[in-house]
């Protein structure tokens, strides 16, 4: 109903309902759902799926995150549930991502949060955190361990952002199957269910 019938209600705009689905199934999809990403997976005009992205975060069937201001990378584009995510193909780290997000959101949104900004973080070198929560010049940093058991490697990323942003960071988190107390000094690893 949503590319069928709610896309069309925006007057002045012209929208193909078969693009809005195909841009939904990318969003599942892609590792990184840029407006480029996104653009290039379809073979359209980025102007083009700029307009259809605007539409579909207006029905409120997308979410934005946007890259941290620190880092590097363009907007990332989730859909609006998990279980959309999934029946569009998604892997499974992917659907945590959009797990994540959405708990994230709706909590803030139900505690009236609003000087809180969510971000991702991409490095330099291409290193990804999933979600850094800044409030009031303080930052959580959460990064996905989508597999099962730990790689000291994979936690990297946070030590880096550790040293680089010292004293503004209050907490760095890796979720993964299992928890891990103090598996790097002052990160700590838990599993995939304290997002809840």
């Amino acid at each position: 109903l949503t590319t069928t019938r709610d896309v069309m209600g925006f007057a002045g705009v012209k929208i193909e309902g078969d693009l809005c689905y195909q841009i939904l199934e990318q969003v599942a999809r892609l590792d990184e759902p840029t407006l480029g990403h996104i653009a290039k997976a379809l073979r359209k005009n980025p102007r083009r799926v700029k307009t259809h992205l605007e539409v579909l975060m207006n029905l409120f069937v997308l979410n934005v995150l946007y890259p941290h201001p620190l880092g590097t990378g363009a907007p990332f584009f989730f859909l609006c549930d998990v279980g959309l995510a999934t029946h569009l193909g998604s892997s499974f780290e992917k659907q945590l991502y959009t797990w994540m997000l959405s708990e994230h959101l709706s909590q803030y949104s139900y505690a009236d949060h609003h000087g809180t900004q969510l971000y991702y973080y991409r490095a330099p070198k291409g290193g990804l955190i999933h979600l850094l929560l800044e409030t009031g010049g303080k930052i959580v940093a959460i990064k996905l361990l989508a597999r099962e058991g730990l790689d000291r490697k994979d936690l990297a990323i946070l030590k880096a952002f550790k040293k680089k942003n010292g004293s503004i960071v209050t907490g760095y988190f890796g979720l993964g199957s299992d928890y891990y107390k103090e598996a790097i000094p002052g990160i700590n690893v838990w599993p995939w269910e304290s997002l809840v």
